[in-house]
């Protein structure tokens, strides 16, 4: 990479404010302005598109064999755990700062990794799409709520470039199901119409580079389409309390490491981050 000085990845992720935790809390979601430098936040989309290609147009693997469907190239390409290829992902996603960030918002548990990836929305014009109404959660192994997903601007955001939408306080619904993956058109919100006029909507938010949303895999989230020329770049680590046990169900990241149903995610996958 053409970074001329090492980036020291601890000074370069700020601390989570009181007042953003609480907002986490109560809406499900927060915004964290200039989370990371735009150094930090350079390095990454350098790397990603060293690796993607310069409109995520490289041929990428596909580790998700019939759990997802074509409709889903449209909503975003995708580099999916970088910090696995990566020594430099690996340091940010696995840092210090990041563990703190997840320990402070659930209460100052111990946190463990979960997985990382580099997003890229297509402008609709080339074949980008709106990311429809859902929540994370349904597709997991996990046995307990808490899994926390930071969502880091790599290129300036306006909301027309497709930022996320979130329901407020959709956190506490409990899983709604899995949509994400339908062909039908239809989703989260048109299969249960009263989420909607039972949670607002957040506002549009413009993220600069380094800028970051969190939010719950519980909540209710959406993006837009991107309505502008350029393609959206986005850095996505998410972490969850390392106390939570294995439920055994399929999953693309616990499948085949022999882990113990009802017994922690006790594998180097999944480490225990320092905080």
């Amino acid at each position: 990479m053409s970074t001329v000085t090492p980036i020291d990845v601890d000074q370069s992720i700020r601390e989570i404010t009181e007042d953003e935790v609480e907002h986490y809390r109560a809406h499900g979601w927060a915004k964290l302005e200039g989370l990371m430098t735009p150094a930090l936040a350079g390095e990454l989309l350098e790397r990603a598109k060293a690796r993607m290609g310069e409109r995520a147009d490289a041929e990428m693997p596909d580790d998700r064999p019939g759990l997802l469907n074509p409709h889903l190239e449209a909503l975003w390409r995708n580099w999916q755990n970088p910090a696995e290829e990566d020594d430099f992902f690996r340091s940010v996603s696995q840092s210090r700062p990041m563990g703190r960030l997840a320990s402070r918002v659930l209460r100052r548990r111990d946190v463990r990794w979960w997985a990382d990836g580099i997003l890229c929305k297509l402008p609709a014009a080339d074949g980008g799409a709106r990311t429809p109404w859902h929540q994370d959660f349904p597709y997991l192994s996990h046995d307990r709520i808490g899994l926390l997903n930071v969502w880091v601007a790599l290129v300036d955001m306006p909301p027309e470039r497709g930022t996320m939408r979130f329901l407020n306080g959709s956190h506490r619904l409990g899983p709604m199901g899995r949509v994400i993956h339908r062909t039908d058109g239809q989703d989260l919100v048109d299969l249960y119409l009263w989420v909607a006029d039972e949670h607002e909507i957040s506002e549009p938010l413009h993220l600069k580079p380094g800028d970051a949303t969190i939010h719950d895999w519980m909540t209710v989230h959406m993006a837009p389409d991107n309505g502008t020329s350029e393609p959206r770049w986005a850095y996505t680590d998410s972490l969850f309390p390392a106390e939570t046990l294995f439920t055994g169900a399929q999953q693309r990241r616990t499948d085949g490491l022999g882990l113990t149903i009802n017994e922690p995610f006790d594998h180097p996958r999944f480490p225990v981050l320092p905080v």
